[in-house]
């Protein structure tokens, strides 16, 4: 159940966030990051994400909302999630919260999940091909 890191020189990947709420709190977590660089996507888990919030607004034990909007290969699908706060890390003044799907469309997640895999495969090949191993 490893953390798939994104790569944000990917053309035809990019995944966002359209929605996030607190469902516990009801906060619209959305809002709260407008002005700054937080509900960025900082990696993919089996089943769930790793995301960078706002510090203080989603405990361990939450639930979290999120609408993703994801381009694949040249195409867009969209993907709601719910999911449970199951872990948190301080990151300056926000922080990375892990959150374990309860609710989400599964083949598509693990669909991703397989290009991000394959992609990180191409790109140890190639490293250990111009380191010489």
């Amino acid at each position: 159940m490893g953390a798939k890191k994104l790569n944000p020189l990917e053309k035809d990947l990019e995944i966002r966030v359209t929605r996030m709420e607190n469902t516990t709190t009801g906060t619209d977590l959305l809002k709260l990051t407008e002005a700054s660089p937080a509900h960025r996507v900082s990696a993919l888990l089996n089943k769930g994400v790793k995301i960078l919030i706002p510090h203080g607004n989603c405990p361990v034990g939450h639930f979290v909302l999120v609408d993703f909007q994801i381009q694949m290969s040249g195409k867009k699908f969209e993907m709601q999630a719910t999911g449970k706060v199951i872990g948190e890390e301080k990151v300056d003044h926000s922080h990375i919260v892990e959150l374990e799907f309860k609710s989400f469309d599964g083949k598509l997640w693990n669909r991703l999940f397989a290009v991000i895999q394959s992609r990180q495969d191409q790109v140890s090949e190639l490293f250990y091909k111009i380191k010489g191993k």
